[in-house]
């Protein structure tokens, strides 16, 4: 995965900070140094992980919300991982 783009950068102009987005720091802060940004994330993880994306009857726009809403999950994720991993 290209480490350089965010999905997130598209939500408006940030300064760069080291290579990173500031954004992406604030993301890091709030899921990953607040016990209730942790606490939630955790919840939104196990709703990840726990439930299908494609169920019986699914319409098609049904599984691109369910996909939609996974995927703003693992964006977190990512920018976190992106934040650890650049000290």
């Amino acid at each position: 995965m290209d480490n350089s783009s965010n999905p997130f950068d598209d939500l408006g102009q940030q300064p760069e900070v080291t290579g990173l987005n500031a954004r992406d720091y604030l993301i890091h802060q709030v899921f990953k140094q607040s016990a209730e940004g942790a606490e939630l994330l955790r919840q939104w993880k196990e709703v990840l992980i726990m439930t299908a994306t494609v169920k019986p009857n699914s319409t098609q726009m049904e599984v691109g919300i369910s996909e939609g809403q996974k995927l703003f999950i693992r964006n977190i994720l990512l920018t976190i991982n992106k934040v650890e991993n650049d000290d």
